[in-house]
């Protein structure tokens, strides 16, 4: 009897087992319905709080804007006051400790506002002088000859690939003057056509044969029209190619043939006199200086026996009032890329300017007093 009671209550607790067990999922499943149905009721709350605060700040903007633009900046006189309860009422806020409140997160959003804008502005402006800084560093290692010659070796090759193309459309444009159409026999194929499905089907053929080959040619005719002005266009192209080409290797040519004297760059350099130096702090935190820069000789600068000019570049080193240096900045004569050197180089020179990047930008004070010195980068004499 006690076997037959224990039998029973294992099967009981086995099958309670397994109704909890298949119950399981649907409680799983009812949970992640609670926890969706939470998450979106959060986030429609959320959607509902943001829109509460937009609608709140913009009216705290627009009655504190109204408010400067009338000049209502202080609320100490029942005239302050009541303009402000005028303002703001405008915006559907009536009492006036409220207006206030309303005027005063105003004010701070702005302020927020401009801070951000101001930053931003700074930030887009030191990465503008970096990229002035980066451009005049690069330019001042360009030595010697390579200044005038430097801009027409890069374009050569994009002209060579240009060249290339005009040879290619004009071969094109000819092939096409003479182009034929591919034509079919109607005659052959009609009569195949008869000796398979009869008269009517070959002559049907022929016909459809025929049209083809007509459209075929009124194709060819077209094409070959084309070609004529395509032809044109590719030799005037070739012939403007032709025309770049040899203006660059004349202008080559001629650099390549000028005397040019690059040794003793400190002698060089000891020709230039600097004066009436101008030192600034720019609004992004870099420096900019300013030098009036005059050969000091009067006569003319020449290369054995021929006309010369003194080209090169130039590094400046600014240090604050404790010596420390804060910025350097890199100065290049005129001539960059040009071949006429008569406008190139110092002689044409009057003043020069450099932007000194800062690095550690945050430590500059604008007060301070600072010092700069100019050294040589590259100095050359070049016949012009």
């Amino acid at each position: 009897m006690t076997a037959y009671i224990l039998a029973y209550a294992l099967i009981a607790i086995l099958i309670a087992f397994l109704i909890v067990a298949s119950l399981l999922p649907f409680k799983y499943l009812i949970d992640d319905i609670k926890h969706k149905k939470q998450k979106e009721a959060e986030a429609e709350l959320k959607m509902l709080e943001d829109r509460k605060r937009k609608k709140i700040e913009k009216t705290a903007i627009s009655i504190y804007n109204k408010c400067k633009e009338k000049n209502i900046l202080s609320f100490n006189t029942a005239r302050e006051t009541n303009a402000l309860k005028l303002i703001a009422g405008i915006y559907g806020v009536s009492d006036l400790e409220e207006a206030k409140e309303y005027f005063a997160k105003g004010k701070q959003l702005i302020t927020q506002q401009n801070e951000e804008k101001e930053r931003e502005e700074f930030i887009q402006g030191r990465e503008y002088d970096k990229e002035r800084f980066e451009k005049a560093k690069a330019t001042a290692f360009i030595n010697g000859k390579k200044k005038y010659t430097g801009k027409i070796d890069k374009e050569r090759p994009v002209i060579d690939i240009y060249d290339a193309l005009a040879d290619s459309a004009i071969h094109r444009a000819e092939s096409n003057l003479t182009y034929t159409a591919p034509k079919s026999d109607w005659a052959f194929w009609g009569g195949v056509a008869n000796g398979l499905a009869g008269g009517a089907a070959g002559a049907a053929t022929a016909y459809d044969i025929q049209l083809k080959n007509a459209e075929a040619e009124a194709n060819a005719a077209h094409i070959r029209e084309n070609a004529k002005e395509e032809l044109s266009d590719a030799i005037a192209i070739k012939t403007k190619i032709n025309s770049t080409k040899d203006s660059y290797d004349a202008a080559i040519d001629s650099i390549n043939n000028k005397l040019i004297d690059n040794t003793n760059i400190s002698e060089k350099f000891a020709m230039l006199n600097f004066t009436n130096t101008s030192i600034t702090v720019n609004d992004y935190n870099n420096i900019e200086v300013t030098v009036k820069c005059k050969i000091k000789t009067d006569e003319p600068i020449e290369l054995l026996g021929s006309k010369a000019v003194l080209d090169g570049s130039l590094k400046i080193e600014v240090r604050d009032s404790s010596r420390r240096l804060v910025g350097i900045g890199y100065y290049s004569a005129p001539g960059l890329g040009k071949t006429d050197l008569s406008c190139a180089g110092f002689n044409n020179v009057k003043e020069i300017s450099a932007l000194c990047f800062v690095e550690d930008y945050e430590t500059i004070d604008k007060k301070d007093h600072f010092t700069c010195k100019i050294s040589p980068v590259n100095m050359w004499i070049i016949e012009c």
